[in-house]
């Protein structure tokens, strides 16, 4: 059967290291488009920061958003939302004062944060709008909070105590080498992707899924293919089909030759 969907995570696959987005890329994805293929960007980031890009590539299809945890109409538009519960939002923001570590909510629109700190700083280079100062989120819709070391030896130990300090409550996921992100129970790309091909009557072997990084890993096995750019942890390479050259190589214009015959 030929390939229907393709859904592409962004930073370590489509951008380059530096954010750059190649012309190469670029070129491949408006080539499988004209197929008749749709792409989905499947991110970690919020729709805010997307923007730029759909517009690049004539996206008019939903994107998946913070890990999942939003679906947004290309335009913007609210589709679909999981909201982390009020205990685990409350219960991670007394595990981070604790330990004096940057953290960062991100809800549809907006981010908080109790104190401008580097996280925030780093979420700004990835084209997300300044986080608010605010250490009070009762109330707040929030679906992704993201937690940060600038030791990335020390994330095992925060990393294994939050997942039992959120069990039962919240899903932690690692993001990177320093950055974690706490999700509702059962929302990652993977969940989201699924809702999405069953709204549009696509089977999961009609489906490739290209990322790096483990929050990647549902979406990847979800898919008929799973691709994995060259510089993914061993974590995600070993779940994919294929793997294809890295983020800086161009690995999903590659993809999209080999996999989709542009």
């Amino acid at each position: 059967m030929p390939t229907k969907l393709v859904a592409i995570d962004i930073d370590g696959t489509l951008l380059h290291s530096n954010h750059h987005l190649s012309d190469a890329n670029l070129n491949a994805i408006r080539e499988t488009l004209a197929k008749g293929v749709r792409v989905v960007l499947a991110t970690g980031r919020s729709y805010n920061s997307c923007a730029a890009l759909l517009e690049q590539f004539g996206l008019d299809t939903p994107g998946l958003y913070l890990n999942g945890g939003t679906v947004c109409a290309a335009d913007g538009t609210l589709l679909q939302s999981a909201l982390l519960p009020t205990l685990a939002i409350s219960k991670t923001l007394a595990f981070v004062a604790e330990r004096d570590l940057p953290i960062v909510g991100f809800s549809h629109r907006e981010s908080y944060t109790p104190k401008l700190d580097w996280l925030s700083g780093h979420v700004e280079k990835f084209d997300e709008p300044a986080p608010t100062i605010l250490s009070d989120w009762t109330g707040l819709s929030i679906q992704k909070i993201l937690l940060a070391t600038d030791h990335p030896e020390k994330l095992p130990e925060i990393e294994t105590p939050l997942a039992i300090h959120l069990e039962e409550h919240a899903t932690v996921v690692r993001m990177s080498r320093t950055l974690l992100a706490v999700m509702p129970i059962g929302i990652h790309k993977g969940s989201a992707l699924a809702n999405l091909c069953a709204e549009w009557d696509i089977a999961a072997n009609d489906v490739i899924a290209i990322g790096n990084a483990e929050n990647d890993i549902e979406m990847m096995q979800f898919a008929g293919l799973g691709v994995a750019v060259a510089n993914a942890p061993e974590a995600v390479l070993a779940v994919a089909d294929e793997v294809v050259p890295s983020n800086n190589e161009n690995g999903v214009a590659e993809a999209l030759r080999r996999f989709v015959s542009i």
